[in-house]
């Protein structure tokens, strides 16, 4: 393309689109500051060859261009994580919504059931097999977390309490650990 001097106008065709996306729990929209993205450009049988984009904000508009792209999405701090493989066409916004199988835990440390929650409490969520998912201190910390199976350990001064909990999607909950020597 040679530039001259005067009135002219010139066409390119760019092979690009745009992603769009946003998360969900049992159809229910996760609110915009819960939930983050990360694209990537597959290479070869690696779907996450490149990273091209992190912490996308649901709702905002990603330009890329033409092709298919791994997105994972992540929903709180911990093991909330769904990923998707999605095409993108020329010309078009692809809006693509991700359904994690989640629920946010609320752990307290209690003398009684229903009773009131320790301040400065040290907690420990684990999996059944004992791998650390995320530890937090506090008189009710919150945790989001995947559908399963999961131990919490409550630690207050010197006592260390238990309790095994599940957690089912959609259903956002207290989790109470009673202080309760054995």
């Amino acid at each position: 393309m040679t530039v001259a001097a005067g009135a002219g106008a010139e066409r390119l065709t760019i092979s690009a689109g745009a992603l769009r996306l946003a998360g969900a729990v049992a159809d229910v929209p996760i609110p915009q500051n819960r939930v983050s993205f990360s694209v990537f450009v597959p290479i070869g049988a690696n779907s996450e060859g490149r990273l091209l984009r992190d912490n996308v904000k649901a709702g905002e508009i990603i330009r890329v261009p033409e092709g298919m792209y791994h997105v994972v999405s992540t929903y709180g701090e911990s093991n909330a994580i769904m990923r998707s493989d999605l095409k993108v066409d020329a010309g078009r916004v692809t809006d693509a919504t991700l359904n994690h199988r989640a629920a946010t835990m609320t752990l307290k440390l209690v003398a009684t059931a229903g009773g009131e929650s320790f301040a400065g409490t040290a907690f420990s969520v684990l999996t059944p097999g004992g791998d650390v998912i995320r530890e937090l201190i506090g008189a009710f910390p919150s945790i989001t977390l995947a559908e399963g199976e999961y131990v919490v350990i409550a630690r207050q001064g010197q006592q260390v309490y238990t309790r095994e909990f599940r957690v089912e999607s959609g259903f956002d909950r207290d989790v109470e650990v009673l202080a309760v020597s054995k």
